[in-house]
């Protein structure tokens, strides 16, 4: 809402915020190609890798592959349902078996069984890709790092100048600007 109220005195200008809380690269990929290009745009903001090198149990692609089994279309079935959503919201409030796996790991030293959620090397082909296929429909991409972590900045920072795309680091920007906050 920010970027369009900037916009309003262009009428050609119309905003689209794709983006939702809580997803990876591996997400924004899906959503890429069943949405945004359908939009038709010009320019696409792409914001990804606070949740990327996020520690989890298992990789982003291995999680999403369930989604194509029938244990995957059973979910997707249930949470169709409202009492199913409340029961489910009602468990996890009360006890996150993630977090519970994710501490016990922990206690016994077994990092081997956290990984980052989407891996440098998808992470950056994930980037690639949707350069790549904006470019081919004419399509301008700036990439824009908020909240993302140092390491996955350098490999947005690498992505950008291998694509010859603008990157910009939100974090860097408000560090450089922090003096003007305190006056």
């Amino acid at each position: 809402e920010l970027l369009e109220d900037r916009l309003v005195g262009s009428p050609l200008v119309e905003v689209f915020n794709l983006g939702i809380s809580g997803h990876t690269s591996r997400h924004g990929r899906g959503v890429f190609d069943h949405y945004a290009l359908d939009l038709d745009p010009d320019l696409l903001i792409l914001s990804f890798g606070a949740n990327d090198g996020r520690y989890v149990l298992q990789e982003t692609d291995e999680m999403l592959s369930v989604d194509d089994t029938w244990l995957g279309g059973a979910r997707t079935l249930l949470m169709k349902f409202q009492m199913f959503r409340l029961l489910r919201r009602g468990i996890f409030s009360v006890y996150d078996p993630f977090e519970a796996s994710r501490a016990r790991a922990e206690r016994e030293g077994d990092q081997r069984r956290l990984v980052q959620s989407v891996p440098e090397g998808q992470y950056t082909a994930n980037l690639r890709y949707m350069i790549t296929e904006g470019r081919r429909r004419g399509v301008e991409t700036i990439l824009l790092a908020i909240c993302t972590p140092p390491e996955y900045v350098g490999y947005m920072r690498d992505v950008a100048r291998v694509e010859n795309v603008p990157l910009v680091d939100a974090l860097e920007i408000f560090r450089g600007r922090l003096e003007d906050l305190k006056t």
